[in-house]
C-alpha cells in the first residue's frame, strides 16, 4: 500500500472514530442528564403527593378514609397518573417487582415501556390507619427518548458531511506531506537508471525539518555515489592507460633491440657500427631492466609488510647525501642539505628510494649547474621533508596526474634520460605505507617543491 493511502486511511479513521465517539458520548450525556432530571422531578412529585396524602388523612375521620383514597386516585392526566391504593391496584410492568422490597416510608422507581412509549413509575409505601398504602405516580417521558433519536439522526448527517469534507482535506494534506518523498523516489529511480547527476530541489518554506534533513542526506548520498562512479571510471581509465603505456614502453625498446640485433645478425658491419649497435641494444636493455625493476617494486610494496624503525634524521640525510653522488655528477647539479634533528619512524630503504627519486626528478627538470635542495624541518610533532629545484616547473593541470604510472609531462625528455614514468607512482605507494602523501607545489619557469610529512 502506498504511503499516501496509509496516511489518508489512518488520519481519516482517527478523525471519524474520535468525532463519532465524542458526539455519541455528548448526546448520551445530555440525554442522561435530562433523564436524571426527569427522574428527580417525578420522585419529588411523588413525595409531595405522599406529604399531601398524609396531611389530608390525618385531618379526617376514619369514615372518610375510603372517600379520600378515591379522590386522590382520580388525579389522572394524559401523561401523568396517580394511584393510591393497596398493592393489588398497582400496575406492574416488570417481573422484578421492586415494590416487594419497599419498606414503610421508602420510595422506588423504574422506567417502563408501554405500547412504544416510555414512562417513569414511582411508588412510595406509607402506612395510614394501620393500612399499607402504595402511592404510585406514572409520568410520560417519551419526548426525551424521541429527542435523543432526533439528535442521533442529525449527528449522523453531520458525521457524513464531516467524513466527506475531512477526506478531501486529508487527501490534500497527505499529498502535501508525501510530495517531497515522491520527488525523492523519482530522483532515486533516475539514479538507479544511471542519471547520477540527478538531485532533489526543495523549498525550505513549509517543509518539515525531518524532510529537509532527509533531502539533504539524499543529495549528499547522490554526490558521494556520483564521485564514487567518477572515481571508478577514472580508475578504469588509468588501468587502460597503464596497459597502453606499458605496452608502448615495452614496444619501443624491443623494436630498437630487435632492429639492431637483426642488423648485427644480417650484415657484416664495420667495428664502429657494431659497437654503436651494441650500445643501442645495451641502452634499451637497461631501460627494460629499469622498467621491470620499477614494476616489481610496485608489486612488492603493495603486497608485503615492512618493518618500521626509528631513525635519526641527521644520520639518515648523511646516508642519502652519499648515495646521491653519482646522480649529481651525472646531471652536473649542486646539492644543498639542511636537516633539523629528530627521530622519525620509517622503513629506511623505502624512504631512501622516495628521496632519491624526487632528487633525480629535480635534477632532470634543472639545468646543468643548478642547485637542488633537500630540507628537513621539525614542526611540533611533524617532520617535513622537502625537495626543491629551480627548474622548468609543472603545468597546473598536470600536477594531479604526475603520480600515475607511466604518466610523463615531457615524454621525449623523460625517455632521453631513460625514464618510464614510474618513479613518482612508486613514491606515492611508499608514502602511503607511511600514512602520508606527496604534496606538490610548482610554477612554470620558477621551479617545483615536493614535500611530505612524517610522524616524529
Amino acid at each position: 500500500m502506498r504511503f499516501i493511502w496509509k496516511i489518508f486511511i489512518a488520519t481519516f479513521l482517527i478523525i471519524i472514530i474520535s468525532f463519532g465517539t465524542g458526539g455519541f458520548l455528548l448526546i448520551n450525556s445530555v440525554f442522561q442528564s435530562t433523564l436524571n432530571s426527569s427522574v428527580n422531578t417525578a420522585k419529588s412529585e411523588n413525595k409531595l403527593i405522599c406529604i399531601s396524602f398524609n396531611a389530608v388523612v390525618n385531618s379526617i375521620e376514619a369514615n372518610f378514609f375510603d372517600y379520600t383514597l378515591k379522590n386522590f386516585t382520580n388525579q389522572i392526566s394524559d401523561n401523568h397518573r396517580i394511584i393510591i391504593d393497596d398493592k393489588s391496584q398497582i400496575n406492574f410492568y416488570e417481573k422484578n417487582l421492586f415494590i416487594n422490597e419497599l419498606k414503610i416510608g421508602e420510595q422506588g422507581y423504574q422506567i417502563i415501556y408501554v405500547n412504544g412509549n416510555q414512562y417513569i413509575q414511582v411508588i412510595s409505601l406509607v402506612e395510614s390507619d394501620e393500612k399499607r398504602i402504595y402511592i404510585e405516580s406514572v409520568k410520560d417521558i417519551s419526548d426525551i427518548f424521541v429527542q435523543r433519536e432526533k439528535q442521533y439522526k442529525s449527528y449522523r448527517t453531520i458525521l457524513i458531511c464531516v467524513a466527506f469534507i475531512s477526506s478531501i482535506i486529508i487527501m490534500i494534506f497527505a499529498r502535501y506531506i508525501t510530495k517531497p518523498l515522491m520527488k525523492l523516489s523519482d530522483a532515486a529511480q533516475e539514479i538507479a537508471n544511471g542519471n547520477f547527476d540527478k538531485r532533489v530541489k526543495y523549498s525550505k518554506f513549509g517543509m518539515s525539518r525531518e524532510v529537509e534533513l532527509l533531502t539533504n542526506n539524499f543529495n549528499k548520498m547522490a554526490d558521494n555515489i556520483e564521485n564514487y562512479i567518477e572515481e571508478i571510471k577514472a580508475e578504469a581509465q588509468r588501468k587502460e592507460d597503464f596497459v597502453g603505456n606499458f605496452t608502448h614502453e615495452l614496444k619501443t625498446p624491443l623494436t630498437s633491440i630487435i632492429g639492431y640485433a637483426d642488423m648485427l645478425r644480417s650484415y657484416d658491419l664495420p667495428a664502429d657500427e657494431r659497437r654503436l649497435s651494441a650500445e643501442y641494444i645495451y641502452k634499451e636493455g637497461k631501460r627494460l631492466e629499469a622498467l621491470s625493476l620499477h614494476l616489481l617494486n610496485l608489486i612488492v610494496i603493495r603486497n608485503n609488510n615492512f618493518k618500521f624503525v626509528s631513525k635519526n634524521t641527521v644520520e639518515f640525510f648523511k646516508d642519502i647525501q652519499k648515495s646521491l653522488k653519482f646522480i649529481l655528477e651525472k646531471y652536473n647539479i649542486k646539492l644543498f642539505v639542511k636537516a633539523e634533528k629528530a627521530d622519525i619512524k620509517i622503513e629506511p630503504m623505502l624512504m631512501k628510494t622516495v628521496i632519491l627519486n624526487l632528487v633525480e626528478n629535480a635534477c632532470k627538470a634543472s639545468k646543468s649547474g643548478d642547485e637542488v635542495a633537500i630540507v628537513g624541518l621539525l614542526n611540533k610533532n611533524k617532520y617535513i621533508i622537502a625537495v626543491a629545484d629551480n627548474g622548468k616547473g609543472i603545468p597546473e593541470k598536470e600536477i594531479s596526474r604526475i603520480t600515475e604510472a607511466f604518466y610523463m609531462v615531457d615524454k621525449s625528455r623523460a625517455r632521453e634520460y631513460g625514464g618510464a614514468g614510474l618513479g613518482l607512482a612508486l613514491c606515492k605507494e611508499i608514502l602511503s605505507l607511511h600514512n602520508t602523501a606527496l604534496n606538490i607545489e610548482s610554477k612554470l619557469g620558477i621551479g617545483t617543491v615536493m614535500s611530505f610529512e612524517l610522524e616524529v
